[in-house]
């Protein structure tokens, strides 16, 4: 786990994705898309993890079983969940640039 931001932690930097947690929210944002941010609690980023990992597990090349996207429950979205994990004592400043070091 990377410690990457003064009220809290970053647990995931990806090609697409930066995970940012502080206490049991982690704020999910596309490095893509700036649009793309969700703030989830603790079970539910478990509940996406797991959704996740059976959406891998399936070989896109079955045309008998192909992929198929998952729904999930989130606490907020958009800038209302930026502003929510400021809040709780996150640190934002980095999504302004997209982590881009």
């Amino acid at each position: 786990m990377a410690s990457d931001a003064k009220g809290g932690s970053c647990v995931h930097f990806g090609e697409g994705h930066v995970v940012l947690r502080v206490r049991d929210l982690f704020l999910v944002f596309s490095r893509w898309n700036r649009n793309n941010v969700a703030l989830l609690n603790k079970t539910q980023i478990v509940s996406v993890l797991d959704l996740y990992a059976s959406f891998r597990s399936v070989n896109p090349r079955r045309r008998e079983r192909p992929p198929a996207p998952f729904e999930f429950e989130f606490e907020a979205e958009g800038d209302d969940a930026i502003r929510r994990f400021a809040d709780a004592g996150g640190d934002v400043a980095r999504l302004e640039d997209g982590f881009s070091a």
